[in-house]
């Protein structure tokens, strides 16, 4: 794990380095310490300020400045949502793949041939963004739809780990990582995301054992 970790710090990426340190406080707080991770306000307030301290500068490289794609889907994607309450403005106008390529009259409208990687002949940025996609297409209905399941595909998951410290560990820093990630990129539209979901239940515990599990710290967190 080590040396992943140092193979994975050394790309440099802000990122590396926060979900390095998630990883390792996890490790220590289930694993070693035995505690129980609840969906606590102290335990997302930890996780906020992990994210804050490593990605900070790029919030505000990426959001703050509105010259870029992913500042303008998000200004854009919020505008849209309240433009077309609450259903949204439909399938392929707003962030996916089939509204760049058959390019969206609202990215005409919004003027998005004119920002950087946005425009039609080089749409390198097109796909580069999740819940604002969400919000414009399937408006407020679709957003907390999504929220919702999400929310149980990440619960359902850990109710599979039945109380396997290791297991647990490892599903639960998938869940923040992809969750996380987000906020930023397109995480759940993206075929890497689609084959780590393949690979998950591998780090579930052999059902047959679920009786003779000794580490039962975890049978009523849900």
């Amino acid at each position: 794990m080590i040396v992943a970790l140092i193979v994975w710090i050394s790309t440099l990426r802000s990122r590396a380095f926060m979900y390095s340190t998630i990883l390792m406080l996890l490790y220590w707080k289930v694993v070693k310490k035995h505690e129980r991770f609840r969906l606590s306000i102290g335990n997302i307030f930890a996780t906020l300020i992990v994210l804050c301290f490593f990605a900070a500068d790029q919030f505000e490289t990426y959001f703050s400045n509105t010259a870029t794609a992913r500042s303008n889907f998000l200004r854009y994607g919020i505008y849209t949502l309240q433009r077309y309450f609450p259903l949204g403005s439909g399938f392929a106008t707003y962030g996916t793949d089939s509204a760049v390529k058959y390019y969206s009259k609202l990215y005409v409208e919004y003027g998005f041939m004119y920002v950087y990687g946005l425009n039609p002949s080089n749409p390198m940025f097109a796909h580069d963004t999740y819940w604002p996609a969400i919000m414009a297409q399937f408006g407020l209905v679709g957003l907390i739809a999504m929220i919702v399941l999400i929310w149980k595909l990440c619960m359902d998951m850990m109710q599979r780990t039945n109380g396997d410290r290791y297991s647990h560990w490892i599903i639960l820093f998938v869940c923040i990582t992809q969750v996380t990630s987000s906020i930023a990129t397109a995480t759940f539209f993206h075929f890497v995301t689609a084959s780590l979901f393949f690979i998950v239940p591998l780090a579930f515990p052999n059902e047959e054992e679920e009786d003779n599990n000794e580490n039962t710290y975890f049978e009523n967190n849900s």
